[in-house]
């Protein structure tokens, strides 16, 4: 019969609580959990923490670049503009109003909420697609 896996250890289980969600293993995702279902305080104190990062990457990192707010850098800047030439051409809309189209969609914020509602910055998923694909997603959306 074999053993049992060894309990986290306290690195593993700061570890988890520091990383990035995502960036969780499949395999050390369920073990935080069962950890944290175990120990009502340890679950608060990594919420905090979570909603720290959360606000920090918000206030620090992330700052809108004119003329779309959820862009959080430069890169992400660009690829909003090469977006807007897309719509511009499909819709023979001014650039104006492909700006507006593409804050609609992506920037307006949350309600109750003054960050937008999507954050767009360097290699984000949004860029695993082709500024085409975006802006026929957003003239789908915007109508």
């Amino acid at each position: 019969m074999p053993l049992p896996p060894a309990p986290p250890t306290v690195r593993d289980v700061t570890g988890w609580i520091a990383r990035y969600p995502d960036s969780l293993t499949d395999d050390d995702r369920p073990r935080l959990k069962t950890v944290l279902e175990r120990c009502p305080e340890l679950q608060a104190a990594s919420e905090g923490v979570r909603a720290f990062a959360v606000m920090m990457a918000r206030l620090s990192l992330l700052r809108p670049h004119d003329p779309f707010p959820c862009a959080g850098d430069s890169e992400a800047r660009e690829f909003c503009l090469s977006i807007a030439s897309e719509i511009v051409l499909a819709a023979r809309i001014s650039l104006q109003e492909a700006r507006e189209r593409i804050n609609q969609h992506w920037s307006r914020p949350a309600p109750g909420k003054s960050a937008p509602r999507i954050w767009i910055a360097g290699q984000d998923l949004t860029h695993h697609e082709d500024p085409d694909f975006w802006a026929r997603v957003i003239l789908e959306q915007t109508g």
